[in-house]
């Protein structure tokens, strides 16, 4: 006779292997495609058992349950993301039986959820630019370099950071305002580096990220967090190129290569698919195309792992010439057989990261006989301001206090905006406050000799109105790989210029003056300027700003005194059209009273063509219920690829963006979001 144990096992055992197969079969079914395609949906929740039944006066066994109701469709894949799965359907309740009803049927399986929409492979969001390289470069001979990869997802940004790691010690990692150079307060927490590795979602767009000074920052550990092992500047638009590498050879090696300026050198970012493991490719930068491939000009760093990572001594510009390529060889034994390549375009980049043309920098003026004075640059970064300050001399080992103040300098009022103390006279700090609210006439930037004697004022300097600010760019000259901007402020019967130029010449006074006539057909000098130093001068002269919009004059910059006959940079003034500067052309003409802003409305998912005059603002407001973006477009590109003219952060329902064209021509321009909105600017 079998006992009841034995019997109860002898169940179990036959029940073990339908359980198995059911449970294989579930974990088949909820395997996720990737991809562009979304995947099946996710398996439901199991039916809810049925209560055992009220013992029956005979006995009788319960009425069986009944299937459980087939699971919810999937929700359809975001593009490039694999859809969501669908429920599974619960299974039946047990019917009532007099000793055990029978087990409820088994719901059906959920359906397979939509397929997601097309997006580009990989990490990389639809849409040119939707993926940037910033390079971690190491501090404090921490021996630490790496990558930080920004990828677009909407509304937000994916920080991936990949590193020369500490094993089992928790890194912290942030986005701060500023530059590694001028390293201000925490933006953005990322998660902690750990062996190398860190992943974080933030909420804020990659645009708006490129619109402002952003540094991407890595310390020790959190119990050495004051000192800095790596840090990276967040490249503004318009300084990387990213070129395609195709496939040769059935070798099923495609990718990327990422130019970023930086300076007087450039970083080349490699990522290829399907890299062999443990095979060190060669990889070059050759003269001619991929159809016509002639000698290795530039060597790069060999790919491991399809990766690979190289600093070149030579600006961007040089080699965004045309007539070279980037070219993956199968390995050292075989190199003559080629397994990608792409043809460099000729392209002009800005070598400089961080220096926006609609950033203003004014003059922070000595209170007190402080010995103290600078400037303050404040750049958009959306619908927020970066603020960033630099004094000398700066007090070493003293926070000294510094705000934006309502009234004037004259009439200082209370504080409105608190700023990152100075510490040995730097400060960055993002403001939630856009850059037009702050050029209203009515703020001041005040800067306190310390904590303890914050009644004492040391420098400061008022914001003016807009109409008061002429911002021009300085285009590089010469392949210096100098540019910048130079700032005009009326001050009564003078005019305050504050000079940004990157990179700067370390050591080296370079010479800048305000001359007659424009950098195509430079005339005499009009206005010395205090020298460039390290990429930096402010200069009152006694000229008003009317005067220099009437008149036909160009900010020049020269390599140094003893070859002041090389130009390096310059940028336009002439006649009240701010012109931005080239080394061939002036700017534009009009009166002294600025033109009229456009105002353009983004309706049911519609960009408009607009008509401008040289030196007229256009504002764009979003009226939409889904983000847009205002970015431009290189033209005829299909799909649509950013150039470096403007470039909007995402605007949701009523946000605005502006921009002033200063250079006569045509301007596509479209919707980061929606690639197919797509639209034209003439400017005359």
């Amino acid at each position: 006779m079998i006992s009841q144990a034995n019997h109860a096992r002898s169940f179990f055992d036959r029940l073990r292997l339908p359980l198995i197969a059911l449970a294989a079969a579930a974990a088949l079914f909820t395997f996720a495609a990737c991809g562009d395609t979304g995947s099946q949906g996710p398996q439901g929740d199991p039916g809810v058992p049925g209560a055992a039944g009220s013992p029956g006066e005979t006995g009788a066994p319960g009425a069986p349950g009944s299937a459980g109701e087939p699971g919810d469709p999937g929700i359809s894949g975001e593009p490039g993301s694999p859809g969501e799965p669908g429920n599974q359907g619960s299974a039946g309740s047990a019917g009532a039986t007099g000793v055990t009803g029978p087990t409820g049927a088994t719901g059906s399986r959920g359906a397979t959820g939509e397929s997601g929409s097309g997006g580009a492979a990989g990490l990389t969001g639809p849409g040119a630019g939707a993926t940037l390289i910033v390079p971690l470069t190491e501090l404090n001979d921490s021996g630490q370099n790496g990558i930080a990869r920004l990828t677009s997802r909407g509304l937000q940004t994916e920080v991936v950071i990949e590193i020369d790691g500490v094993p089992d010690i928790a890194q912290p990692i942030h986005v701060h305002a500023g530059s590694c150079d001028t390293l201000g307060g925490v933006d953005y927490a990322l998660s902690s580096v750990v062996n190398g590795f860190s992943s974080t979602i933030i909420d804020v767009s990659l645009p708006a990220l490129r619109e402002g000074l952003s540094a991407i920052n890595l310390h020790k550990s959190g119990a050495e967090a004051g000192t800095y092992v790596a840090c990276g500047n967040i490249a503004a638009a318009g300084t990387t190129v990213t070129i395609s590498l195709t496939e040769q050879n059935d070798s099923g090696q495609a990718g990327t290569a990422t130019l970023i300026a930086a300076g007087d050198t450039t970083w080349v970012v490699v990522n290829v698919d399907a890299g062999p493991g443990g095979v060190s490719q060669p990889i070059h930068i050759h003269s001619g195309s991929c159809a016509t491939l002639g000698g290795v000009e530039i060597p790069l760093t060999s790919l491991e792992n399809g990766r690979s990572v190289t600093v070149i001594d030579s600006p961007i510009s040089s080699i965004l010439t045309g007539d070279r390529a980037v070219n993956l060889h199968k390995s050292g034994p075989e190199a003559s057989l080629y397994t990608s390549c792409g043809d460099i375009p000729v392209t002009t980049v800005s070598a400089s990261a961080g220096v926006s043309s609609d950033a203003v920098t004014l003059i922070l003026n000595e209170l007190n006989n402080s010995g103290q004075s600078g400037s303050v640059t404040l750049t958009p970064k959306g619908t927020k301001t970066t603020v960033a300050v630099s004094i000398t001399p700066g007090a070493v080992g003293i926070g000294q206090p510094i705000h934006i103040h309502s009234g004037s300098c004259d009439d200082l009022g209370g504080v409105v905006y608190p700023l990152t103390s100075l510490d040995a006279g730097m400060s960055a700090t993002t403001v939630d406050v856009s850059i037009s609210s702050l050029l209203s006439g009515r703020f001041a930037v005040n800067a306190h000799k310390s904590g303890p004697e914050a009644s004492v004022y040391v420098a400061c300097g008022d914001l003016p109105k807009r109409a008061d600010v002429l911002t021009i760019a300085l285009s590089e000259l010469n392949s210096s790989g100098q540019s910048g901007t130079a700032t005009l402020v009326a001050n009564g019967s003078l005019t305050d210029v504050a000079v940004v130029v990157t990179p700067g010449a370390a050591g080296v006074a370079q010479p800048i003056h305000i001359h007659a006539s424009s950098c195509a057909t430079l005339g005499g000098v009009e206005y010395p300027l205090t020298s460039v130093m390290n990429g930096t001068s402010l200069t009152s002269v006694s000229v008003t700003l009317e005067s220099l919009r009437d008149g036909d004059f160009a900010v020049n910059l020269h390599k140094s005194g003893a070859e002041a006959s090389v130009y390096v940079s310059c940028g336009n003034l002439g006649g009240g059209g701010a012109g931005v500067a080239t080394s061939g052309g002036s700017g534009g003409s009009g009166g002294s009273t600025p033109p009229p802003d456009i105002q353009s409305k983004i309706v049911n998912f519609v960009l408009e063509d607009i008509t401008v005059s040289i030196g007229q603002t256009v504002i764009w407001e979003n009226t939409d219920n889904a983000p847009h973006t205002v970015t431009h477009r290189v033209t005829g590109s299909d799909p649509p690829s950013v150039d470096n003219e403007f470039r909007s952060s995402t605007l949701t329902q009523s946000g605005q963006y502006s921009h002033v064209f200063n250079t006569a021509g045509t301007f596509q321009y479209f919707c980061e979001i929606h690639p197919n909105m797509r639209a034209t600017i003439t400017v005359s």
